[in-house]
């Protein structure tokens, strides 16, 4: 037997890579991880469609050097394997550049610590593909200058150069979404980040608590377990790994007809019945929402329940966490759905009754 070396087609991988399941809410998401981890307490995303479909993210973490850049800019540059921080939001070492490809074809990165001065590298999609090769923009300050006056009305590489630290992500050459349809995903994207994130805006759970803005408007956070009813929290283990999880009954109608906007609202834009089912937190960052896992049926006499389970970034193995951090892929461990399913069907007898016999589907 001999070994011959086999590396992949550049051109083709890269391609490849542009489809692997985000949408432009979850990719953006998973630009905001590294900003977690980075410690940033001001996140601030910034869009505009004309001239050009231009996406920023500025944070106020603890930045990189340029070697540091460098190294982030590497696909998979850490070991998944690796063991991490307890509140690392990250593992493949892909999300920047894996979201990042699937919405543009332009990704460049300011970034700088307290003690270097501001570094950029870039991935232009179209050179590595003519090129075949992992040809990574390394600019300097003529470069850019040349590239930000490019997207002049952008402010944010001003504040980035008065902070201490940061960084600053910028998508150009978007291309899986129209200008024209900017709006309609802003305001998805609001929606998203203002549930996966909401225990980081409002500093729940013992999160150290982050300002994020979306065109200069501050989110709030939506926690969709508001004003609920809570039940008793049960603890399991797989793999002597501590699941927490924490059974919600939310109010009745009846409860909240002296403000049905509020009932409206904790419905979500899906209804009490589409929002129904398990909330699944991994570093109390939500990776999945409103499913039973198939556990149970999705039904409109158990609209009002929603489960809260909380995991560790060391269970992505267990629970099938991929590189988006989202999808159907996600699913509990085996060893623990037998007593899942007790539990869900124990909660939603109850729920059935908080609605005494009444459903109101919003």
């Amino acid at each position: 037997m001999h070994v011959e070396d086999t590396p992949p087609n550049v051109s083709s991988f890269i391609k490849s890579l542009r489809d692997i399941g985000y949408t432009f809410e979850i990719a953006v998401a998973d630009i905001l991880d590294n900003s977690l981890t980075a410690n940033a307490k001001n996140i601030e995303i910034y869009s505009v469609a004309s001239p050009d479909l231009v996406l920023c993210i500025l944070d106020d973490g603890i930045g990189m050097d340029d070697d540091g850049l460098k190294e982030a800019m590497r696909l998979s540059t850490k070991d998944p394997d690796t063991e991490r921080s307890g509140k690392d939001l990250g593992r493949f070492g892909l999300g920047l550049k894996t979201a990042s490809f699937s919405q543009c074809r332009l990704l460049t990165v300011i970034s700088k610590t307290s003690t270097s001065r501001i570094s950029a590298k870039q991935w232009d999609i179209d050179k590595v593909i003519k090129s075949n090769e992992w040809a990574l923009n390394s600019l300097d300050d003529k470069d850019l200058k040349s590239m930000l006056n490019e997207i002049k009305d952008m402010p944010l590489f001003d504040k980035l150069n008065n902070q201490k630290s940061g960084t600053l992500v910028i998508w150009q050459a978007i291309d899986r979404i129209e200008n024209d349809s900017l709006a309609m995903h802003l305001k998805d994207l609001n929606e998203h980040l203002s549930l996966v994130f909401h225990r980081f805006i409002d500093g729940l759970k013992g999160c150290r608590r982050i300002n994020i803005s979306l065109n200069n408007a501050k989110l709030a956070g939506f926690n969709p377990f508001h004003n609920s009813d809570k039940q008793e929290e049960q603890p399991f283990y797989i793999n002597r790994k501590l699941i927490r999880v924490l059974p919600h009954i939310m109010p009745s109608f009846r409860k909240t007809k002296d403000d049905p906007e509020v009932y409206k609202k904790y419905g979500t834009s899906a209804g009490y019945s589409g929002s129904q089912g398990c909330y699944l937190y991994r570093a109390n960052r939500l990776i999945a929402y409103a499913t039973w896992w198939r556990i149970i049926k999705n039904q409109d006499s158990n609209q009002l329940v929603r489960v809260e389970i909380d995991i560790s970034n060391n269970q992505d193995i267990e629970w099938g966490v991929t590189v988006t951090k989202s999808g159907f892929g996600v699913t509990p461990p085996a060893g623990i759905r037998k007593d899942l399913r007790i539990l869900f069907r124990e909660i939603t007898r109850r729920g059935r009754g908080t609605q005494g016999g009444r459903i109101r589907n919003t």
